[in-house]
């Protein structure tokens, strides 16, 4: 795999967890490359795993001869690693890892992708006592700097994305979608998927339903978007409808989901 096709694959993810969370995606571009050689490392390849998560708890893991450093001493170890179904799984659970964690916490909002790599370090990411600076060369000579300004990414699709792997629904080739924010074929094909919406429906693609309507001005009652389609998310719906020339049926379909991610 070349280098721009390593980036391609893990920027979509990237990107979207910097939109969400405010953690600079060329960090965490520059990470997965450092972390799993340009995914050639034996944890990336058998494991899925490109930011060399340990286990710590994690129910599916491998055991891969690592390095660490101990007292400033270089040597080999055996650890357990997280295992992944995919490298989106791994980006996922990276980010997840560093937001619900505190002591990584001071990477949110920082905008200077020299503070963040140097944070990381001092964190206590990884005992490497280079890393912050392999981080930055890694920035720097692959002009990963232009994914932090990226503001392209349609928030509504992602979310959807996000959600509808969630839901275990899988697009036409038989994978989990990559979160880019991007509607092409396979998202389609998962949109396509998706169940009809109508009153007397509960659950999450309804709440994802009212938080889109209301977001685009449509109220759908005192509750909000609570996940229960009653009444007023009906009449919500049909007036969202009516107002993008849908047939107002109150009944949310492909058609009506599509365009609710316009």
């Amino acid at each position: 795999m070349d280098k721009q096709t390593f980036i391609n694959k893990v920027k979509g993810g990237a990107i979207a967890a910097m939109n969400k969370y405010q953690i600079l995606a060329s960090l965490t571009i520059a990470q997965a490359i450092l972390e799993s050689g340009w995914g050639e490392s034996q944890l990336a390849k058998v494991a899925n795993n490109i930011f060399g998560m340990k286990r710590r708890g994690y129910a599916d893991y491998v055991v891969i001869t690592t390095i660490e450093y101990r007292d400033g001493n270089k040597g080999e170890e055996q650890a357990e690693f997280r295992k992944y179904p995919t490298w989106d799984y791994s980006i996922a659970d990276h980010i997840d890892y560093l937001v619900k964690n505190n002591r990584y916490k001071n990477l949110i909002g920082i905008k200077d992708y020299k503070i963040a790599c140097r944070l990381i370090h001092q964190d206590g990411y990884a005992t490497d006592p280079n890393y912050s600076n392999l981080l930055i060369g890694i920035i720097e000579q692959n002009a990963l700097e232009k994914y932090n300004s990226t503001v392209t990414l349609n928030l509504a699709i992602a979310s959807i994305q996000e959600l509808s792997n969630k839901l275990g629904i899988k697009d036409s080739h038989g994978n989990l979608l990559v979160v880019d924010g991007i509607v092409g074929p396979r998202t389609n094909s998962v949109i396509a998927k998706l169940s009809l919406v109508k009153k007397g429906s509960t659950g999450e693609l309804v709440k994802w339903i009212q938080e889109r309507l209301i977001e685009l001005g449509f109220t759908c009652g005192v509750y909000g978007a609570d996940g229960s389609f009653g009444y007023y998310t009906q009449i919500a719906t049909e007036n969202f409808q009516s107002k993008r020339g849908l047939k107002p049926d109150g009944i949310v379909g492909p058609l009506t989901f599509a365009s609710l991610l316009k």
